[in-house]
C-alpha cells in the first residue's frame, strides 16, 4: 500500500509539473524545459497555476480508494492514467524515461534464466529479449537526448514499479514457469504502453519504436501462453 502511495504522489507530480509548464511556457516550447517534478513534491503554492489541493482531492480520493484492490496490471493502469495527460514530445520524453526500466528488468529476468534451464524454448525467448530490449534501450536513449534528457521523475515512478513487482511474484513449480508467469504480465504492461504511446506520440521514430514493441511483446504473449496450456 506503501509503494502505491508513494507511486500515486510521483504520477502527481509529474502530471501537476506538465500543467505548470503549459501554462507558463508556450506552446511549442521544447521538450527540454519541462521542469522535471521530484516524486512526493506536488507544486500546489499559492499563486501557481494548475490544479489546487480541493480541485486535487476527489482523484487523490478516487485513486486512494482504488488502491487496495490494485494488483500489477492496476499500478500499470495508474502509470497509463499519468502519461495519458501529457501530449507530444513531453509524452515521449516521459515514456521513453519510463520504458527503459522496464526493459532493463525484462532482460535480467532473461539473464537469469538463461543460467537456470536449458529448455531450447524458453532460451530461444531469453536471448530474443536480450537482443530486442537491449537494442530498443540504445534507440529510446538517442531519442530521448534529442528530447532534452531522461524525465527522471518518470523514471523513478517505473523503477519503483519494477521493485514493487518482484516482491509481489507469486511462488511457482519451477524457475521456467516462474518466468513464464512474471514475464507474461510484465510484457502486457509494455503492450500497453506502446499502445498509448500511438495514441499520444507524434515523433515518427517513437512510433515505429513502439509498434515493434507492441507486436513482439504480443507474439511472445501469444507463445507463452500456448505453453503454459500446453503444460497442463
Amino acid at each position: 500500500m506503501k509503494q502505491l502511495l508513494v507511486l500515486f504522489v510521483a504520477l502527481a507530480g509529474l502530471a501537476l509539473a506538465q500543467t505548470n509548464h503549459q501554462n507558463h511556457h508556450p506552446a511549442g516550447a521544447p521538450a527540454s524545459q519541462m521542469p522535471m517534478s521530484q516524486p512526493g513534491m506536488m507544486p500546489m503554492g499559492q499563486g501557481q497555476q494548475g490544479m489546487n489541493m480541493p480541485q486535487m482531492m476527489p482523484m487523490m480520493q478516487g485513486m486512494m480508494g482504488q488502491m487496495g484492490q490494485m494488483g500489477q496490471m492496476g499500478m500499470m493502469g495508474m502509470m497509463g492514467q499519468g502519461l495519458g495527460m501529457l501530449e507530444g514530445a513531453p509524452f515521449e520524453q516521459a515514456f521513453l524515461s519510463m520504458m527503459i526500466p522496464h526493459h532493463r528488468a525484462a532482460v535480467t529476468m532473461a539473464r537469469d534464466i538463461l543460467t537456470k534451464t536449458q529448455d531450447a524454448q524458453l532460451r530461444g525467448w531469453a536471448n530474443a529479449i536480450i537482443r530486442d530490449q537491449e537494442r530498443e534501450i540504445a534507440q529510446m536513449r538517442t531519442l530521448l537526448s534529442a528530447l532534452g534528457g531522461t524525465n527522471l521523475a518518470a523514471q523513478r515512478v517505473m523503477t519503483q514499479a519494477m521493485s514493487h513487482m518482484g516482491h509481489t511474484a507469486a511462488p511457482a513449480s519451477s524457475p521456467e514457469r516462474a518466468f513464464i508467469e512474471a514475464m507474461i504480465p510484465h510484457h502486457v504492461q509494455a503492450i500497453e504502453m506502446a499502445t498509448l504511446a500511438l495514441q499520444k506520440a507524434q515523433n515518427p521514430a517513437v512510433l515505429k519504436l513502439a509498434a515493434d514493441i507492441a507486436a513482439t511483446q504480443a507474439r511472445e504473449v501469444y507463445e507463452m501462453r500456448l505453453k503454459l496450456a500446453n503444460a497442463r
